[in-house]
């Protein structure tokens, strides 16, 4: 069974796709109550027409149809023939389309209609090709053409819906993973980028791990009020991702603690990226300590995250100013947050 977590990304291109293969069908059936050169289906997105299904036994330039159809015909330019506006085509347009010159007395025709949903909302077009004109058959097989309307406007509307579907379920993705103060990813979504990497979807040849903690959030929060220290983790986040790469990816994962994962690099480069990151950090005044891994000096991801858990309670230890007391509370506590659970606020 497919997982909510790996349907997400696909959803919306897998409801274009069924629903595209259905269009097309139901074009083949189409062709047998009216046979054309080429049949295009468009559909509206916000202000642009999108060809999403296209049919065609003869040799004709299928992009040219696209161009052709992609301005929808309007009765001052067209006839209006039962359900269908006729246009002939020019020309120029019919050495575009076929790669040769019109027969006297035989130009080719587009012919297009509307197509809507249940409730009459106007979802796309329907746009066909043809060297003769096509009266005679629609006169003859209009039901048949009436209900192959009917159904593609019916596929066109809910192709339309899975793609509103799909939007929201990002959107809803995005929220399990992505921490609503900082933008940056939460618990879950940090645990969920470190299963990658370790399951190998993600490469990494060369990871490396910085364990963050802000010195002075609890001083702020305290002192200026939690709009303040919320302030500073909004600063903290955006200024940790700004020095990343692409591929890199940084977390909340906890009140005041953040996660950096470094892929594809060696402990070298990794020593510089800290550099660059304390750099801009100081540039903020955001007073933070750091702890640096890296994969070769652990055998497993979790390994290299507490050695750079450890590293990080080191540095906040060595900080000037901290009374004996001070420093023993942040030994144990260092301890003990070690493969903890933390709460973000």
């Amino acid at each position: 069974m497919t997982s909510v977590e790996s349907a997400g990304p696909a959803f919306e291109a897998r409801g274009e796709s069924l629903a595209s293969k259905a269009l097309t069908a139901q074009l083949d059936v189409l062709q047998i109550f009216l046979p054309m050169e080429g049949w295009l289906v468009c559909r509206r997105q916000e202000q642009v027409w999108l060809p999403i299904a296209l049919r065609g036994r003869s040799r004709f330039d299928a992009a040219q149809l696209i161009e052709l159809a992609s301005r929808p015909l309007e009765a001052d330019d067209a006839v209006q023939f039962d359900i269908f506006l006729c246009k002939a085509l020019t020309e120029a347009q019919c050495r575009q389309v076929f790669g040769d010159v019109c027969n006297a007395g035989c130009r080719p025709h587009l012919i297009q209609a509307m197509l809507k949903a249940a409730d009459g909302c106007h979802m796309g077009y329907l746009t066909g090709l043809s060297r003769h004109l096509p009266f005679l058959p629609i006169a003859q097989r209009e039901t048949h053409i009436h209900a192959c309307l009917s159904a593609m406007g019916l596929t066109v509307a809910l192709q339309a819906e899975l793609g509103v579907a799909g939007q929201l379920f990002e959107v809803m993705q995005r929220s399990a993973y992505v921490d609503p103060l900082t933008g940056v990813l939460n618990r879950a979504g940090w645990g969920r980028r470190m299963a990658q990497i370790e399951a190998g979807v993600i490469s990494h040849p060369g990871v490396a791990i910085v364990m963050l903690d802000l010195d002075d959030l609890k001083v702020v929060n305290d002192s200026q009020g939690h709009a303040a220290g919320d302030a500073l983790l909004r600063l903290a986040a955006q200024t940790i991702a700004s020095v990343l790469r692409g591929t890199d990816a940084v977390g909340r994962l906890g009140g005041d603690e953040f996660g950096v994962v470094i892929q594809n690099v060696s402990l070298d480069v990794a020593a510089s990226f800290v550099s660059r990151l304390q750099q801009a950090l100081d540039q903020v005044d955001v007073q933070i300590s750091m702890g640096l891994a890296h994969s070769a000096e652990a055998g497993n991801l979790r390994r290299v995250t507490e050695l750079a858990d450890e590293r990080m309670y080191e540095n906040k230890r060595s900080k000037p100013g901290l009374s004996t007391h001070q420093r023993a509370k942040l030994t144990n506590h260092g301890e003990s947050h070690r493969g903890s659970t933390r709460t973000v606020r």
